[in-house]
């Protein structure tokens, strides 16, 4: 939401044009102010795309990288570790299906491996316009850090920082996030509300179960989202579980 009110704040000399068009056929004096804001409004538009053009030219030449993008952390992996760690999500989502209790344990590193496929980001090149979300585990807390490529920001990028939190209501297991740091600097906690949102939304679980884009794993991966029964952070490690229906019904 913030991302949109600041692209259109970024062209409000636009609106500003547009209207002084339509009163100008009732105050012919406005016409004056309309030439001046049309001028205005082409020095803009020249100046952010002159911007544009030469941060992106860096950008994929990897010179004078933005500070925000300089200062992103990234996970330096391979795909033989990728690899391993898959194996341990196949195996986990296998003994749901099969309708046993599964648990399955994830470090940092092995959420970032599996995040970026067993790839490490490249800060330079088209691909930084997109740079994977990196996670941090810190006091048993799970946090999400993103990068995004702003066009109209100071340095053509923004930065967040947020702490995922996983909740339980009425039965249903959500996930929520609460952004805590924007560009590095903390943000007022009362103007960022986390608002829970089901599990088939989080970035987060997506990142770990999606590891094919077939049909068939879709109904694994939604199979799975709706057999977790608990999602929490113990000692540095993610820690998912499901419990079979026989041990439901034990408990």
């Amino acid at each position: 939401m913030r991302r949109a009110i600041q692209i259109l704040v970024s062209f409000s000399p636009l609106y500003i044009a547009v209207i002084l068009v339509f009163l100008s056929h009732k105050y012919p004096l406005l016409d004056y102010v309309l030439v001046i804001v049309f001028v205005l409004g082409i020095v803009w538009l020249f100046y952010n795309l002159q911007k544009f053009r030469k941060t992106f030219q860096n950008i994929v030449e990897g010179q004078n990288i933005p500070q925000t993008l300089a200062d992103f952390p990234v996970y330096v992996t391979n795909y033989e570790e990728y690899r391993v760690v898959r194996k341990r999500v196949e195996s986990f989502v296998k003994a749901v299906e099969d309708g046993q209790d599964a648990e399955l344990k994830l470090a940092e590193n092995d959420i970032n491996c599996l995040r970026t496929k067993g790839v490490t980001p490249n800060k330079s090149g088209s691909n930084a316009l997109s740079m994977p979300e990196y996670y941090e585990i810190k006091g048993n807390e799970i946090y999400e850090n993103a990068a995004n490529f702003m066009p109209f920001n100071s340095d053509c990028y923004e930065s967040s920082k947020s702490k995922i939190i996983f909740i339980t209501d009425d039965g249903a297991l959500l996930e929520s996030k609460l952004v805590i740091q924007k560009n590095y600097k903390p943000v007022d906690q009362e103007q960022h509300i986390p608002i829970p949102k089901p599990l088939v939304q989080s970035k987060l679980l997506d990142c770990i179960f999606r590891l094919d884009k077939t049909l068939e794993w879709q109904e694994s991966m939604g199979l799975v989202l709706s057999k977790l029964s608990a999602v929490e952070v113990i000692e540095e490690k993610l820690v998912l579980k499901v419990q079979s229906l026989h041990t439901q019904e034990e408990a």
